[in-house]
């Protein structure tokens, strides 16, 4: 989460871990200067940041057993502020996790830790509202960092202007929807079968990778995935199969699947400019339960969309619609039916989104252009609004963590 601030009031010791928990990197930021002559001699107040990939994982590995020795000893005799950064994070990788949580509270009381010295943080809109509801009593201090917002920009190319948009109105374009589906999360993998089944692909820009094809890591099974998420042995065996016959679906170019996590930041504008809307599929997609912890989390997925002037339908959990025009973007209802947003069952969601999908599909391209065009007003606020209001608000809510870190 490096971002330039004002000059900090504690020096900043850095403790980096992987997908698998491991330390990957564990070392003093700055000079010997910041740190009053060496981090072995310094005796004042610092912050030990800790960022994790997966929280479920550290937790497997323990945490505060393993860290330097000094430090523990600093935060035994509460000179050290802790803060736990997750740059994504959801209810079932973060400290909302029961699991995670009461695993937090043993390291605590293991080590002599103050609770009122942890700070967490990851990219859980509602993080806030969520904690205070399940753990109204936990002194540790949780705020959404909506990093993911920032960093879109941060690393972005090749994002359309509206000098671009404007020289195809008259210009009927290729397909229906574009729809990038790279990492097979389950439900993602049940929205491409509802694409294949409703032969509604065809009328898109999409990708989705092979299973049991291509790189080691990203290897998976469709029949699992999808079995795992309805719970059931064996879902529509023989759909599956021809659907896994038909992969991989590329989109732009044949790099998409690559083990260089490179895409997130790349836009390719001809998909942008020969479709009408995006079919997003986000990262998480649960049901809700309200004595269960929820997310919103919102990637570079949905921002793709929002800069390049697509009207979309976006599977995500409930509510993100609402936490957008919160951000203060606009929607598309009454053009887009959006009420999939308020439906708690994901299996019902998911039922509204592609009901509306093949309502959408079922247009002829010249009635599309129509309907895209009475939305275009939407569409050039959102760049806007994007740029000059919402990514200022992820910058200074990136500022304001630093502040309460730095307390």
């Amino acid at each position: 989460m490096d971002n330039p601030t004002e000059k900090r009031k504690k020096p900043i010791y850095y403790i980096l871990s992987n997908f698998q928990g491991k330390f990957t990197e564990d070392y003093p930021s700055g000079t010997q200067e910041d740190w009053d002559g060496g981090f072995i001699s310094y005796t004042g107040e610092y912050v030990l940041l800790i960022r994790i990939d997966s929280f479920n994982t550290l937790a497997e590995e323990g945490l505060f057993g393993r860290i330097n020795k000094k430090i523990l000893n600093d935060l035994q005799c509460d000179r050290v502020k802790v803060c736990l950064l997750l740059q994504e994070g959801g209810s079932h990788d973060s400290v909302l996790n029961k699991v995670i949580y009461e695993f937090l509270q043993k390291e605590f009381l293991k080590f002599n830790i103050k609770e009122s010295n942890i700070v967490y943080t990851d990219n859980n809109f509602i993080l806030e509202t969520e904690f205070k509801k399940h753990y109204p009593e936990s002194k540790i201090k949780v705020v959404s960092h909506n990093w993911q917002l920032w960093r879109y920009v941060d690393c972005q190319t090749g994002v359309l202007t509206e000098e671009d948009l404007l020289k195809t109105k008259d210009t009927i374009r290729d397909k229906h929807f574009l729809s990038y589906n790279r990492s097979p999360h389950l439900h993602r993998c049940v929205a491409g079968l509802e694409m294949f089944r409703n032969k509604l692909y065809k009328k898109g820009i999409v990708s989705f990778p092979s299973d049991f094809d291509g790189i080691e890591d990203n290897q998976f099974s469709l029949q699992e995935g999808i079995d795992m998420f309805y719970n059931e042995e064996d879902y529509d065996k023989k759909l599956i199969n021809k659907f896994r016959k038909d992969l991989p679906w590329m989109a732009d170019v044949d790099t998409i699947f690559s083990s260089e996590n490179i895409w997130d930041s790349v836009i390719i504008q001809t998909s942008f400019l020969k479709t009408y809307f995006s079919f997003v599929v986000g990262s998480v997609f649960d049901s809700y339960h309200d004595n269960e912890p929820y997310s919103v989390f919102m990637s570079e997925k949905i921002y793709k969309p929002i800069t390049n002037f697509h009207p979309f339908l976006y599977l995500s959990n409930m509510g993100t619609l609402e936490i957008l025009k919160e951000l203060g973007f606009k929607t598309f209802h009454p053009f887009i039916d959006e009420s999939y947003d308020r439906e708690p069952d994901k299996l019902k969601r998911l039922n509204m989104v592609i009901d509306e999908l093949n309502r959408l599909c079922e247009m002829e391209l010249s009635e599309l252009h129509e309907l895209y065009w009475s939305m275009s007003d939407i569409l050039i606020y959102n760049q806007r609004i994007y740029y000059n209001e919402v990514f200022s608000i992820a910058e200074n809510r990136i500022e304001d963590v630093l502040k309460i870190v730095m307390e």
